[in-house]
């Protein structure tokens, strides 16, 4: 059983070194340096600092059980791509872990784990929090009253090394065994949560290093409970993060919409990636609506007044804000649902797993082209709503018209009083599912990917998701920061396999390297700029000379005597 025990003193260091460490030697470990830190200049402080650390070593040594056990199970509930547990006390431990959200800011320590005491905040976090505690620990907090931006941000000032946020809605699959929070209603008029709300950052997050998690009201409330009742006793709680398990073909996620212009510019560039790519990558777009029922828009019969007006299509279900801010003319929020339904239609039929050419499963080159053709051609006022664009955009990309509409019609239509439509209703349900608060967003194997929506830096993500060893050759593309260098060597790819990884040389590559100066021409910037400098300084240094030369001449002038003055007092006039 691989132990993970704090790095101090040279047992420690010794364990570390091995591949594994038995349970009894961990023991021994755990328990010589638990001592140690109760002892000074190697006499014990008191008895009870014994008693302290026999107690903590034995805790650990149960820890190690815990772990062996879990690794027999080999049956983890993961939660994405991490689990969050109780260690001690057992009772609170559950087998596959608690149910659990990650946050989208911080850093996840993937394939390690943290195991430490828990501690619950005395307060929101909001505000300045006085609780001390020895670091390292995992604070517990209560959602509510501001962002979670903000309360990860003081706990980590506080010492914590990571976040537990508990939730303060009830969701409303536990209802039934969910104490609600008494300042947010008792949830009879139904406004409990559908799922746990995804931790997402404020835009302010980039100085947070520390991991976070949030967990469901039910759980945090318990563990709350029994911190209180044992005030003399620690809990131990732990987070551990799974590498992804990789595999010969990497799966990868993009939730947009029809007006998303910050990735216009990734889909265009990408769009060859995907081909040289082919079947070792699955690809599946996602669109972003809204709820309107949770927004009050859907109107309960044909007759009755849009409470949403033009902003929702079939009778107020399906939703997005007005994209210009002008509600009386320009394009409406209807409009990009409409676009949304289409373009998903398009991937289902040339997409998707029921498109008809199995090849395009998970590539689908014709959403591409269609959805690159639309956004440079389309987007304008007149453009989005024309049907004459559309069709030119699906002609560009050879898609049937027909049947496009003939999926929209299934589907359940998108007109301003149509009922359910079941593309529709799904992207909800799916954007509320996993989460998804951030337009655009990413995911790689599952894991949500950070940064900018740049086309190599997206490529290098799904390249390392692979077995070590199954890559396929347009990876070799991989690694190339200059972005028309890598979209080079991806058009090398794809026109041939055996181009793969192969980019233009540089003009003059004896001197020059990645477009930058050769040994030969800095050197011979640096020895002219050190020859005009040396020639101003010994120009400056001449005329300084001069300079003095002639003050001093002045000065003596002054006091020489004129040529008849000197002459009548017996002075050599003459000055030399």
């Amino acid at each position: 059983v691989k132990l993970d025990v704090p790095s101090r003193g040279p047992c420690n260091r010794a364990a570390r070194k091995r591949i594994a460490c038995g349970a009894a030697a961990g023991f021994f470990c755990s328990f010589r340096n638990h001592i140690r830190r109760f002892t000074a200049s190697g006499t014990l402080r008191r008895a009870g600092a014994v008693r302290c650390g026999i107690m903590r070593a034995l805790q650990l040594a149960a820890l190690v059980g815990l772990q062996a056990a879990a690794s027999v199970r080999g049956n983890v509930n993961r939660t994405e791509s991490s689990s969050f547990n109780v260690l001690l006390p057992m009772t609170l431990h559950k087998d596959g872990g608690y149910s659990h959200k990650e946050a989208l800011f911080g850093i996840p320590r993937y394939g390690n784990a943290i195991m430490e005491a828990a501690h619950y905040s005395s307060n929101d976090l909001c505000s300045d929090n006085e609780d001390t505690h020895p670091s390292p620990y995992v604070m517990i907090v209560e959602r509510g009253n501001c962002s979670f931006v903000t309360k990860v941000r003081r706990a980590q000032h506080m010492g914590a090394s990571a976040v537990v946020v508990v939730d303060n809605h009830c969701t409303c699959e536990h209802v039934n065994v969910c104490v609600p929070d008494p300042t947010l209603g008792d949830y009879d008029d139904g406004s409990c949560e559908s799922v746990v709300p995804l931790m997402s950052d404020d835009g302010s997050a980039g100085d947070i290093v520390i991991p976070s998690v949030i967990i469901e009201r039910q759980d945090g409330l318990e563990i709350k409970s029994w911190i209180e009742e044992n005030p003399d006793h620690n809990m131990m709680v732990e987070i551990q993060w799974h590498l992804p398990t990789p595999d010969p073909r990497v799966e990868w996620d993009l939730w947009t919409s029809p007006i998303d212009f910050d990735t216009a510019t990734f889909k265009e560039e990408f769009q060859d990636a995907v081909n040289a790519l082919g079947s070792h990558a699955y690809f599946k777009p996602h669109y972003i609506i809204y709820d309107g029922d949770s927004y009050g828009c859907v109107a309960e019969s044909p007759t009755d007044e849009l409470f949403c007006g033009d902003q929702c299509s079939n009778s107020g279900r399906y939703c997005f804000p007005d994209p210009d801010g002008q509600r009386d003319y320009g394009l409406s929020g209807a409009d990009v649902v409409r676009e949304t339904l289409r373009q998903a239609c398009i991937w289902q039929l040339y997409g998707s797993d029921e498109a008809e050419d199995e090849d395009q499963h998970g590539i689908g080159i014709a959403w591409w082209d269609y959805v690159n053709y639309f956004n440079f051609h389309c987007q304008s006022q007149s453009g989005f709503n024309s049907e004459d664009c559309v069709r030119r955009a699906m002609e560009a990309a050879d898609i049937d018209h027909s049947q496009v509409q003939g999926c929209i019609v299934a589907s359940g239509g998108y007109d301003e009083r149509s009922g359910e439509n079941s593309i529709l209703k799904s992207a909800i349900e799916d954007k509320v599912n996993k989460g998804i608060v951030i337009m655009p967003s990413l995911f790689v194997n599952n894991i949500f990917e950070k940064g900018a929506m740049n086309a190599p830096v997206v490529f290098d993500a799904i390249c390392a998701g692979y077995e070590q060893g199954t890559e396929p050759a347009a990876c070799e593309c991989a690694g190339i920061a200059s972005s028309s260098r890598w979209e080079t060597c991806i058009e090398n790819c794809v026109e041939d396999e055996d181009k793969c990884g192969t980019t233009p040389e540089p003009e003059n590559s004896a001197t020059v390297k990645d477009d930058g100066l050769g040994a030969g021409a800095i050197t011979l910037i640096v020895l002219s700029v050190l020859f005009v400098a040396a020639g101003a300084g010994y120009g400056y240094f001449k005329y300084s000379q001069d300079r003095v030369r002639n003050e001093v001449r002045d000065i003596l002038a002054e006091y020489m005597p004129l040529e008849g003055e000197g002459a009548s007092f017996g002075i050599d006039a003459e000055v030399v």
